[in-house]
């Protein structure tokens, strides 16, 4: 870059860089926020201004001037740096982030096959025909997974009859934030199983017995002893349900960028069993009517899967216990069963209070 040399009383030339031009006056021709503004030296001459004791602003003026001028009195000009605002790199895609919740409610259903296991129990019963305290009777599950497979359909009623002949679990959730209140009505199907034999005390058609003896053996015959039952159906059939409320927190342990979501849920429930008890002695048989037959605690662990907040498939686990009582030959039973249904299903989100929320504003 050149130099731009001052001269009394003439006009400065322009470099290639911008510079602002002085005139004889000195005055700037034109006022340049990019350009270095110099006053020109003034020719020698009375001040005015000057006093005795010592020079007037004037010259004071010019030695500041001076005293700021570079050496040889050249000036190399301010190079003009435009203003942008435009980033010093390429911008990069921001990332898309996770849909965040406003707190708001969600409505979830979900349905479930069960596999179940029930624990065995001791069974009180009080009929005109028993009178025993029975230790460790065994109950078999009952359900027609085969009600799944389109194969074993043999008539259009075959196609909804899945609905009830497996063991199956029905629930309703309200969500708000991590926490899950759920109604949840669950299937139990057993029966008691056959062919045991187990430690009896009590009477049995007046018979005093304390011991081993069968449960469910012949009525007649000569293999019959005194004492032995012949106990051949214990059993709750149609309609019957475990009716739950419970109340579970939400654990997240992994969330993707399109909303998607692996869940752990710990929950506890309590409610009610109810059910249609049948029962048979012999060759003769009870049908008792459809009540309430006991209360029911639970607690659960899921395992929830949602994709896009929207479908999901669930794994649950729970251990429940049971007190109950249900008719039989006339009388009733009485016991406390445990049971620990899995449950594998789909669930769907029927309604979004954020989402509705959104489309209305």
């Amino acid at each position: 870059m050149s130099d731009l040399a001052i001269n009394p009383g003439t006009t400065p030339r322009r470099d290639s860089a911008a510079v602002v031009p002085v005139n004889a006056a000195g005055t700037t021709a034109r006022p340049d926020s990019a350009a270095t503004m110099v006053r020109p030296a003034q020719a020698p001459g009375p001040d005015p201004a000057a006093t005795a004791n010592g020079p007037g602003p004037a010259a004071q003026q010019d030695v500041l001037a001076a005293s700021e001028l570079p050496a040889g009195g050249a000036i190399h000009p301010v190079p003009k740096t435009p203003l942008s605002l435009a980033p010093s790199s390429p911008a990069e895609p921001m990332a898309k982030m996770p849909k965040q919740d406003d707190g708001g409610w969600k409505f979830r259903f979900y349905m479930g096959m069960n596999d179940t296991k029930y624990h065995n129990s001791a069974v009180k019963i009080r009929s005109p025909q028993l009178n025993v305290d029975i230790k460790d009777v065994e109950w078999h599950e009952r359900k027609s997974d085969s009600y799944y497979n389109p194969l074993t359909w043999e008539s259009a009623q075959n196609a909804v009859q899945w609905i009830d002949e497996p063991s199956n679990t029905f629930t309703l959730m309200a969500q708000k934030n991590k926490n899950e209140f759920m109604v949840s009505m669950f299937h139990p199907k057993y029966l008691l199983e056959s062919g045991q034999q187990k430690e009896v005390h009590g009477t049995v058609e007046g018979v005093q017995v304390d011991g081993v003896r069968p449960l469910n053996g012949p009525l007649n015959g000569t293999d019959r002893q005194p004492g032995d039952m012949a106990l051949h159906e214990m059993k709750n059939t149609h309609r019957q349900f475990e009716f739950e409320v419970g109340y579970g927190r939400e654990f997240t342990l992994l969330r993707t960028n399109n909303n998607s979501s692996l869940i752990y849920r710990p929950a506890v429930y309590a409610g009610v069993m109810a059910g249609h008890a049948v029962s048979g002695y012999g060759d003769a048989s009870w049908d008792d009517t459809y009540k309430v037959q006991g209360v029911v605690a639970s607690v659960g662990n899921k395992v929830e899967f949602r994709y896009k907040d929207r479908i999901s498939v669930m794994a649950e686990y729970k251990v429940s216990g049971a007190k109950l009582q249900q008719g039989v030959m006339g009388g009733t039973a009485t016991y406390d069963m445990v049971y620990t249904p899995l449950t594998f299903g789909v669930g769907i989100k029927l309604f979004d209070q954020d989402n509705h929320t959104r489309k209305r504003h």
